[in-house]
């Protein structure tokens, strides 16, 4: 196990090209998977009631940054930290629908506000990530670029899969406890990620947090 550096890239080839992490290819595709199969799941249900289709649109929209995240990685030396952005916008938008989606429970009142909030939120931060990467080198320093992507979720979760669904548990369904046990599961990610904890080359910090990514969106089902 290695904590606070990373392992050297591992490369591979397929068809001809020079690809890289392997590992973070295939996890990230995994989660795109799973997030294509809740998204199909979700929309079955009732695509006419805002919770449950901004909810449809979470998953889509967080489904499509692991593809893009995904690609990024294994074309890295085709696309370099240019094909990383794609991925990091998608994740800002995934996490507004999700605030869409629990904000619309609440009373009437309070409903425009706070969604006005959140507009504000998804605005701003698409925003500073794109002076990030116009102003900044991510080759030097790509946690940069994750900085944002990273608040706007942490902003997002502990809102919308932490204080909201513990509050809706006593007002519309028991149910509502597995939203914040996902959220339970998915906080060691900041230590994973911000320690660098890696176990071994073909199993790094970033294969580590998508499996708990994995678990908090199966509990999510």
């Amino acid at each position: 196990m290695i904590i606070g550096r990373d392992f050297e890239k591992i490369e591979f080839s397929l068809w001809g090209l020079q690809l890289l992490e392997p590992n973070n290819l295939i996890t990230n595709f995994i989660l795109f998977t799973v997030c294509m199969l809740s998204y199909y799941k979700v929309r079955r249900i009732n695509q006419a009631n805002d919770f449950f289709r901004y909810w449809g649109l979470f998953y889509l929209f967080f489904g499509l940054s692991f593809m893009f995240g995904g690609l990024g990685h294994g074309f890295y030396n085709y696309l370099g930290v240019h094909g990383k952005y794609a991925g990091l916008l998608i994740s800002i938008g995934s996490i507004y629908f999700l605030e869409r989606a629990m904000l619309n429970l609440l009373k009437h009142k309070q409903i425009s506000f706070f969604i006005g909030l959140s507009k504000v939120k998804l605005v701003s931060a698409l925003i500073v990530e794109l002076v990030i990467f116009m102003s900044m080198d991510l080759k030097a320093n790509p946690q940069i670029g994750l900085l944002t992507p990273s608040i706007s979720s942490a902003i997002g979760f502990l809102t919308c899969l932490g204080y909201l669904p513990y509050r809706y548990q006593h007002q519309f369904t028991r149910s509502f406890k597995y939203f914040y046990w996902s959220l339970i599961v998915f906080i060691p990610n900041a230590f994973i990620q911000g320690m660098k904890i890696r176990f071994l080359p073909w199993f790094d910090r970033n294969d580590l947090s998508h499996i708990l990514i994995l678990i908090m969106i199966l509990l999510q089902w």
